[in-house]
């Protein structure tokens, strides 16, 4: 009886040590994930909705409770309408980052004053509700019918974009790379009688050109310029006029 309640003491000793230990270590190495390695040296303070790889919406910070724990730092209005609605912001190299109907907009860090605005892009974000995201020198911008608006971080110039796929782009916006290429992820909903279609998008798309290799792109084999060609899409059947034809 006396062994096994030594045994016991012992077994209860490494437990609390254990638990002691697990304390011990810092919050932070639960509460974040790991940043993809950016070759442009940009400052990515918050790149992605949550901030890392593994889409944990854990994190250190901490969270205000009451009046006591938060206070206004600014606040700017750049419009009226759901259709000025801001996407959730970026910080990247000590600036903000919004999308905001069919342009991004840079904004100071610490007053919320504009600085400057991307090119009108392809469409808009609608509704807003989902944040853009930052990878290896680009803005990624899930826009309505389910497009991908590609937009350079330094000039934020338009780069290119996706082709159509219809619906609502209403999933979160997601980066990685595989074999070295990369790729952004996303969704679309069509409606609660139609399916919905999760979709993968090379970051690699020469300057907004159609790969043969893709739907539309298999579909306008064969056509020549000034022709109109149907597509038959998740959405439905779609319409393309092709404008130019070139390698």
């Amino acid at each position: 009886m006396q062994k096994f309640k030594n045994a016991k003491k012992r077994s209860l000793s490494l437990m609390i040590i254990l638990a002691m230990l697990l304390t011990m270590i810092p919050a932070q190495a639960f509460a974040w994930g790991t940043q993809p390695d950016d070759s442009h040296g940009v400052d990515m303070e918050w790149y992605n909705l949550r901030n890392n790889q593994e889409n944990n919406g854990v994190t250190e910070s901490p969270t205000p409770i009451d009046d006591q724990t938060a206070s206004l730092k600014w606040g700017v209005k750049y419009g009226t309408g759901w259709g000025a609605a801001p996407t959730p912001p970026l910080i990247l190299d000590s600036k903000i980052y919004i999308a905001q109907g069919n342009k991004i907009h840079e904004l100071n860090k610490e007053t919320g004053e504009w600085i400057r605005s991307s090119d009108e892009m392809i469409g808009n974000v609608g509704y807003a509700m989902n944040p853009i995201i930052y990878a290896d020198g680009m803005l990624y911008v899930q826009m309505s019918n389910g497009i991908i608006q590609a937009v350079d971080f330094e000039t934020l110039k338009c780069a290119w974009h996706s082709e159509k796929l219809g619906g609502q782009t209403v999933s979160p916006i997601s980066y990685t790379t595989v074999n070295g290429k990369g790729y952004v992820y996303t969704g679309t909903w069509s409606g609660e009688s139609k399916d919905g279609v999760f979709f993968a998008v090379s970051t690699d798309i020469d300057e907004g050109k159609i790969s043969d290799e893709s739907p539309v792109g298999k579909a306008l084999i064969g056509h020549k310029v000034g022709e109109t060609v149907e597509v038959e899409a998740p959405i439905g059947l779609l319409k393309f006029v092709i404008k130019e034809i070139s390698k």
